[in-house]
């Protein structure tokens, strides 16, 4: 491996046949092997990129802080697509099941922010596991209540405690999740 000012070098030794399989799938595909291979690499480590990328060039990741307001202002972006980008982005669009515009305002706020936009079948699925997790809470809460009447417990209480505290913030997350993949929020 050598350095240079943008970044560093890796050098492969390949079999004949692998090397030329390498240049007629890029040379298919429009892609130099190095531009492949920086990309089979960025797929295949994306948690250990995002940590090299917030050392060597700290990205602001925004956050949703606020319900938008219903009359603010939208303004207008136009980008130019590919007709392929276009076929893509109305194919992924339609699995799930959402208008190509609307996938492209999640995939948007997606990477402004690092979380997640939810599909409507993610949020039903969401809010039934929330929904569980509620009932999992009310029942904790009623064994509390009857430890609580006996002070010999205080170990098995305070776990408990504990335990339902911990599914509460569990719970106030994923209902955030929900709500910022529902309504478009303002970021900063």
């Amino acid at each position: 491996m050598g350095n240079s000012s943008k970044g560093t070098f890796l050098s492969l030794r390949l079999s004949h046949e692998l090397k030329q399989a390498l240049e007629e799938h890029c040379s298919e595909h429009g892609e130099s092997p190095s531009l492949f291979a920086r990309r089979l690499l960025e797929e295949n480590f994306p948690q250990r990129l995002d940590i090299e990328k917030s050392r060597d060039s700290p990205q602001k990741v925004f956050r949703q802080n606020k319900e938008r307001n219903s009359n603010e202002f939208k303004s207008r972006f136009e980008i130019l697509l590919t007709s392929s980008e276009k076929n893509a982005i109305s194919e992924r669009a339609k699995l799930d099941g959402c208008s190509s515009r609307q996938w492209v305002i999640d995939a948007i706020r997606a990477g402004l922010t690092r979380e997640p936009q939810f599909n409507a079948d993610e949020i039903n699925v969401l809010g039934e596991s929330n929904y569980q997790l509620l009932a999992i809470n009310r029942k904790l809460r009623q064994l509390l209540q009857e430890l609580n009447k006996n002070p010999e417990e205080m170990f098995a209480i305070n776990l408990l405690k504990d335990f339902r505290v911990s599914i509460s913030h569990h719970i106030d997350k994923v209902n955030m999740a929900i709500r910022a993949s529902l309504e478009r929020w303002g970021l900063e």
